[in-house]
C-alpha cells in the first residue's frame, strides 16, 4: 500500500499502522487518493493473469507524462501478490520501477508486461494489472 516506497503516512492513512501490511486494489486507491490530496480521480485496470494490452502500456506512460501516480502488480504462486510503484519512462522505452520489496529503483524493459520478466524475491512475476491517479 506504501504509494512511494517510502510513504509511512500513506499506509498508516489506509492501514492505521505501519509495516509490511497487504492490501486491495481498494486498499492502493485509497492510498493513491490520499497521496494525491484527494485531488484526483483513482481506478484500476488491467487483468489478474493477462498481460496488459499495448493500449493500457500507453496509458501509463500518458499517466506518468503528466506527473500522476501508477502502481504496478503482479503475482507469482511462489511468491504471491506484489505491488511497486511505476515512476516513469525514458526513451529506450525502459520503465524506471521502484521496488518497496527491496527498495530497488531500476529500468526495467517493456517485457515486465507481456512476461515475467520482473524479479522478485527470487522469482519472476509479470505486472498484469494498474492503480492509477489521475
Amino acid at each position: 500500500v506504501d504509494v512511494d516506497g517510502l510513504g509511512t503516512a500513506d499506509v498508516m492513512e489506509v492501514k492505521g499502522s505501519d509495516g509490511n501490511l497487504g492490501g486491495s486494489d481498494a486498499n492502493k486507491e485509497d492510498a493513491l487518493s490520499y497521496a494525491a490530496n484527494r485531488n484526483m480521480s483513482v481506478g484500476t485496470f488491467g487483468n489478474y493473469q493477462s498481460a496488459l494490452s499495448s493500449s493500457e502500456i500507453q496509458d501509463i506512460k500518458d499517466d506518468l507524462d503528466n506527473g500522476d501516480y501508477v502502481i504496478g502488480n503482479m503475482y507469482n504462486a511462489g511468491f504471491g501478490g506484489h505491488s511497486v510503484v511505476i515512476k516513469d519512462y525514458n526513451t529506450s522505452n525502459k520503465f524506471r520501477i521502484h521496488d518497496p520489496w527491496d527498495l530497488t529503483d531500476m529500468y526495467y524493459s517493456s517485457t515486465v508486461f507481456s512476461s515475467a520478466s520482473f524479479p522478485i524475491a527470487g522469482y519472476n512475476a509479470r505486472i498484469e494489472w494498474i492503480q492509477y491517479c489521475r
